[in-house]
């Protein structure tokens, strides 16, 4: 059911003989995991709407104890500005509402408005994990903001996608972030080396109010003063610095100091041209308890020495280079399991 299809043409026969018959025959009362994401890959294109609702129909029917249900789709098709989102509807909300013992929902086949999703949170007290895509119309009103944190009491882990305007986006990360202090990780991961299936819920934080962001983004969005990153998020353990918006501000070198602070960090991701003595400054910091480093597009990346960032960081498990050709005789690979060049 998880395997994705890879026809460029589906085959409506082999759907109808193969695909359904067991579709239907995984279905049962006491299946808690669903992965459909290669069952819906087979769907004809043009039955693609009608079978989607269909699905989750059965499911809500005949699957009611499930606690993961998977339908997931690749982020650079949901981020496509061109892509028209399947929008959900008040049966298929209804349906999805019955699934009362879901902790994990990955809908990302489907896009819903706010006000439909803080129902779903409320009907799902349970879910803790939600990766889904949100219709252009995300701006809340006063009401909505205070149901937020009402209709998400355990999200931990809040991944979307939408056509909205960045600026709204912005605006609704930075209250999901305020509303939400057990929140772990909020529209995306800090890391592109961090693979859905290797996040797991987090344990709840040792003292009450403060917050719990284990991924944090700097880009257009800065957040709070230079000086307060790390003590607004001292659990933060991935950190992504988009340079081309973070190294346009003045106050960047103040605020690249704070983020010195951080005690937990274990990711480090930089894109889009971040200069490598800035890098290194930063692995330098955090390398004895590095595991995974992405550099992309850095000018030139010949100057970030792959024995540096070995000997610096002795924990390195996945490691992925993005830029110039470089040569270099490594002496060691610390303990890397992944590996990723794409040098020029």
């Amino acid at each position: 059911m998880g395997i994705r299809c890879l026809k460029p043409i589906r085959n409506t026969e082999e759907f109808q003989t193969l695909m359904l018959p067991a579709f239907k025959q995984v279905l049962h009362a006491n299946i808690t995991v669903l992965d459909l994401t290669g069952f819906v890959s087979f769907f004809p294109k043009l039955q693609s709407v009608a079978l989607t609702r269909a699905t989750i129909f059965r499911i809500s029917d005949f699957a009611p104890n499930l606690e993961k249900l998977i339908i997931k789709r690749d982020r650079a098709l949901r981020e496509d500005p061109h892509n028209n989102y399947l929008s959900s509807d008040e049966e298929v909300l209804d349906a999805l509402c019955q699934l009362k013992n879901l902790i994990v929902l990955q809908m990302e086949v489907l896009a819903f408005d706010m006000p439909d999703l803080l129902t779903l949170g409320k009907q799902l007290p349970k879910l803790k994990y939600l990766s889904t895509n949100l219709t252009k119309k995300i701006a809340m009103n006063s009401i909505q903001k205070l149901k937020l944190r009402k209709c998400f009491k355990q999200l931990k882990v809040f991944l979307f996608c939408s056509n909205a305007d960045r600026e709204k986006r912005q605006a609704l990360r930075r209250l999901i972030i305020k509303s939400l202090k057990q929140i772990q990780v909020v529209e995306n991961f800090s890391s592109q080396l961090c693979a859905t299936n290797d996040w797991f819920i987090l344990p709840e934080l040792d003292t009450p109010g403060g917050s719990d962001l284990r991924h944090l983004t700097l880009d257009y969005d800065i957040g709070p003063e230079p000086a307060d990153l790390h003590l607004k998020y001292p659990r933060v353990t991935h950190l992504k610095i988009d340079w081309s918006e973070f190294g346009m501000y003045e106050n960047n070198m103040l605020q690249l100091n704070s983020l010195l602070q951080f005690s937990n960090i274990e990711s480090l991701e930089f894109t889009y041209g971040m200069p490598i003595p800035i890098v290194n400054y930063l692995i330098t910091k955090y390398g004895p308890n590095l595991l995974a480093l992405y550099v992309e597009d850095s000018c030139p990346l010949t100057d970030l020495k792959f024995n540096y960032v070995f000997n610096s960081c002795p924990m390195l498990e996945k490691l992925c280079l993005v830029g110039k050709d470089t040569w270099e005789e490594i002496y060691s690979f610390a303990e890397l399991q992944e590996l990723k060049l794409s040098l020029s």
